[in-house]
């Protein structure tokens, strides 16, 4: 499966890296490690998440306030 951030994704991702990062850069790189579990397991099995709907899925960042909406 091809993941696609929307620019306001990619903007969120960015501020939240920014807040982690000023907290320490090991608390930056344990969030972008958590996002890319998230991806990861979005991209092995994208219907195995909680559906919100007909196309929308999500699924929750380990240890982080966020969760991952995308569409399959």
């Amino acid at each position: 499966m091809r993941l696609r951030l929307l620019p306001h994704a990619q903007r969120e991702v960015g501020e939240a890296l920014d807040h982690y990062r000023s907290v320490s850069d090991r608390t930056g790189e344990a969030f972008l490690d958590a996002l890319r579990v998230a991806f990861d397991c979005i991209s092995e099995r994208p219907d195995a998440w909680r559906a919100l709907d007909e196309t929308l899925r999500r699924i929750a960042l380990r240890r982080y306030p966020y969760v991952v909406i995308y569409s399959v």
